[in-house]
């Protein structure tokens, strides 16, 4: 049994609680009033993984690590929006290790 739990706020900073019984084993609470942050981005160009690929030349590769797979690949995606001339080939070099190269190969 989880609990679902709601904080209300009269506005002056103090809160009162509902507390509900919920199937699931997680504890979850709902709250108000809580600002949203700015969404971080690298619209200013410094993404590492986005360098590194705009940075390669053609016949360039590089072996990404498991951790951090997933960010390259949705750069590689981004940037085939971006730049409809990059292009680039992946390969998985070993299933145990789940890593993977990246080829920069010609450009349209």
């Amino acid at each position: 049994m989880g609990l679902w739990k709601r904080a209300n706020s009269n506005g002056h900073g103090q809160t009162s609680s509902e507390t509900i019984e919920t199937k699931s084993k997680s504890n979850l609470e709902i709250e108000q009033n809580i600002p949203i942050p700015p969404r971080y981005s690298y619209e200013d160009g410094t993404n590492p993984y986005r360098q590194v690929l705009i940075s390669m030349e053609v016949g360039d590769s590089i072996l990404i690590p498991h951790k951090i797979a997933r960010k390259m690949r949705n750069q590689i995606i981004y940037l085939r929006k971006l730049y409809p001339d990059f292009r680039y080939v992946t390969r998985k070099t070993s299933h145990k290790s789940g890593e993977f190269r990246v080829w920069r190969t010609k450009s349209d």
